[in-house]
């Protein structure tokens, strides 16, 4: 997806400029995934001026911010923003692929939050959408999100311990939950190995983990989202 959204970016004249209500919210999304978090912050400032011009894209303007307060942990700032997102839906005619990404984000949150039947009402509705407009890629990645069984919400416990993390070592820890390496890290945080090394060590002390899959799998459960 940046790959082919890249020639778009770095243009933002012409033919490109008219048509960035469509990508612009895309290629921010694709920055985030890729973990690139302060490019996607650069994107996002850019798109947020963008729809002082066109409201179509105040929508996007919620949902991404969003989706980089999920990536980044905190559970309870993502939600406030989507849901801010979508009252907007309805001053706005945003296109119907941002609308569903942004109701499939804010169900994986609610998700997250134990807010089962709920999350599953914003992925249906999210999945609908992604069929009408033929998104594949999307509508796939929603669909398997669907059929993921529901994790257990996170015990008092396990949240009085996450919120003993330090930001530093929240950071880190969602990061290993991506899958980054210890040097991946340290270049996306402008730090060295071993930095995060050491981070890592009270990481899995506090959590009382004893290895890097462990604490991947705690982060996929959202159980250092939950502890914010």
């Amino acid at each position: 997806m940046l790959t082919a959204l890249e020639p778009l970016a770095q243009s933002k004249t012409g033919w490109a400029r008219q048509l960035q209500v469509y990508w612009l919210p895309l290629h921010a999304e694709a920055l985030i995934g890729l973990g690139r978090m302060r490019e996607a912050e650069a994107e996002i400032s850019h798109l947020r001026v963008t729809a002082e011009d066109f409201p179509c894209l105040r929508a996007s303007a919620s949902w991404l911010p969003g989706r980089l307060a999920s990536h980044r942990g905190n559970l309870a700032l993502a939600r406030t923003t989507f849901e801010q997102g979508l009252a907007s839906l309805y001053q706005t005619d945003a296109p119907l692929l941002h609308t569903a990404l942004l109701e499939h984000d804010y169900g994986l949150v609610l998700r997250h939050s134990g807010h089962m039947a709920a999350a599953d009402k914003w992925l249906n509705e999210a999945r609908q959408r992604l069929r009408r407009v033929q998104a594949r890629p999307f509508l796939e990645r929603c669909a398997q999100d669907l059929s993921q069984p529901a994790q257990p919400a996170t015990t008092t416990r396990e949240a009085v311990v996450v919120r003993e993390l330090s930001a530093r070592e929240r950071e880190i820890a969602h990061l290993v939950g991506r899958g980054l390496t210890n040097k991946e890290i340290g270049k996306e945080l402008f730090v060295s190995s071993k930095t995060v090394e050491y981070h890592l060590s009270h990481v899995y002390e506090k959590l009382a983990l004893t290895n890097r899959r462990e604490l991947r799998d705690h982060v996929q459960r959202g159980i250092l989202t939950q502890g914010n």
